[in-house]
């Protein structure tokens, strides 16, 4: 799983970015069995509730989102848990915003060879972190916020 490759690179991150990464790596596992045993809505529910009204105050508020983002894939893809994308995204999305980041979790959908495919993925600011700029013509998206709480109205 870790060669002497990683080890240098991880070494060569701040200790932040170490931290966050690490941090990172434990928490996938977590979101993964909160989606198995309670569903989406329940998950981003309890992530929710650990969202402070006001800015976090860590010294991981200074990574940048994009460093964030980066950081939560390398945990994703190369931890001792293989994240999905709705995995990485939805903590990618609550850790955003705990640092008072409006980050927007997106689901899309594309139907290839008769299979329908979904995908998760973040944006902030109408700007992809997480993936290619070319998802949203890949996958058609919904059109609200998945993060945020759902309408009681129709």
């Amino acid at each position: 799983m870790f060669t002497t490759d990683s080890a240098t690179k991880f070494f060569r991150l701040s200790t932040v970015e170490q931290s966050m990464l690490i941090r990172s790596a434990f928490r996938l596992p977590l979101i993964a069995l909160g989606l198995r045993t309670m569903g989406f809505e329940k998950t981003r529910a309890v992530l929710a509730r650990h969202i402070p009204p006001t800015r976090w105050p860590t010294t991981h508020n200074t990574l940048d989102p994009r460093t964030v983002a980066q950081l939560v894939a390398i945990a994703a893809r190369h931890g001792a848990y293989r994240a999905s994308c709705l995995e990485e995204s939805l903590l990618l999305w609550w850790l955003l915003r705990r640092r008072g980041h409006p980050a927007t979790l997106r689901v899309g959908v594309n139907k290839n060879d008769g299979t329908l495919h979904a995908h998760a993925w973040v944006e902030l600011a109408g700007r992809v972190l997480n993936d290619k700029r070319g998802v949203r013509r890949r996958f058609t998206g919904f059109d609200h916020d998945l993060g945020s709480r759902r309408s009681s109205t129709p």
